[in-house]
């Protein structure tokens, strides 16, 4: 099953929307695609490793306590480019950022995980860049905040404890 569908600009409805986020893109540097049809049922642990290079196939993944929330039926705009002003942000930094930019959180770890892969298998190109990563909205059961980053070609999920 196809979770993750690129859409051209012109099966985009609000153009609004559209407009602002293509202003977005272009000072990110970005010229690709920005909206993508989410199918439900896409999560961490079992789909991710089925559609791209997950680090161990995400088998490190199994015994961890956090909620594996599924994708539900969605249209979602996402630029496949860290904003430059959130490095070195704790979390509240980078949420009050986010918010100039019209959104409120970061994304589940199944989302972002699933946007990224798809966005590799079109492009090639490795999203968070290298020695990069990015937080999720999803956290471990320990209180840890998960992330993801490339690892030796692999996307991996770790847990970001630094606030």
């Amino acid at each position: 099953m196809k979770y993750f569908t690129p859409l051209q600009d012109s099966e985009i409805k609000d153009k609004k929307k559209l407009k602002q986020w293509r202003i977005w893109a272009k000072k990110l540097g970005w010229t690709g695609t920005i909206a993508w049809r989410v199918a439900a049922g896409f999560n961490l642990k079992t789909e991710a490793p089925k559609l791209g290079n997950c680090y161990d196939d995400f088998k490190y993944l199994q015994n961890w306590d956090f909620p594996d929330e599924p994708t539900k039926d969605c249209i979602v705009f996402w630029i496949p480019r860290i904003l430059p002003e959130s490095l070195n942000k704790n979390v509240e930094e980078q949420r009050d950022l986010l918010k100039k930019y019209g959104q409120n959180s970061f994304g589940s770890v199944s989302l972002l995980a699933g946007l990224i892969l798809t966005h590799f298998n079109e492009t090639g190109e490795e999203m968070p860049m290298r020695e990069k990563f990015i937080r999720s909205d999803t956290c471990h059961s320990d209180g840890n905040r998960l992330e993801l980053d490339w690892r030796h070609g692999r996307l991996a999920c770790g847990r970001w404890d630094w606030g």
